[in-house]
């Protein structure tokens, strides 16, 4: 199976037999043209046959790092950590999303008593002058009741005249 990558001009490739990973594969390609770029910074058309020889090394310790069987278990152990990460973070950001939503109908709700606060403030206020009004006229009432007993019986002590008798 082959496998390649390009980058700016420059084709990387590599060969494996069937049964390795592509994603294995793939990392290593991934890693030899990170290497490649930082050791090289230099346009491509300005690179000598005298740099293929400096990175034929990188090239072969690269290879041999990929190609061991406990380094690609490592690799599928991270790449399998990775996933379950993945996992976790899809899960806190749908129950971030839910929390959204929450604060959303928690943030409207509030806003409904809002408005119905200020209903029963306005609705209290009217009421309390109402019962003012009330309490006004009723002690009016009492007054006035209160002044004509009291005329009431001075008159029948004193006369239609208020000279009272001693």
């Amino acid at each position: 199976r082959r496998v390649h990558g390009a980058d700016e001009g420059l084709v990387f490739m590599c060969v494996t037999d069937k049964d390795s990973s592509r994603k294995v594969a793939f990392s290593f390609l991934e890693d030899v043209r990170r290497t490649f770029r930082k050791m090289f910074v230099e346009p491509v058309a300005t690179l000598s046959s005298a740099v293929c020889f400096e990175f034929r090394a990188v090239l072969q310790e690269k290879a041999a790092f990929y190609s061991d069987e406990s380094n690609a278990n490592s690799f599928k152990s991270i790449q399998r950590d990775l996933g379950k990460v993945k996992e976790v973070m899809t899960e806190n950001i749908e129950s971030l999303i839910m929390r959204g939503d929450r604060m959303e109908s928690l943030v409207g709700a509030t806003e409904g008593l809002r408005g119905q606060a200020q209903g029963f403030q306005r609705s209290a206020t009217r009421l309390r002058r109402q019962m003012w009004w009330k309490n006004a006229q009723a002690m009016g009432c009492s007054a006035v009741s209160i002044g004509t007993l009291i005329v009431l019986i001075i008159l029948l002590f004193c006369g239609p005249t208020f000279h009272c008798s001693s």
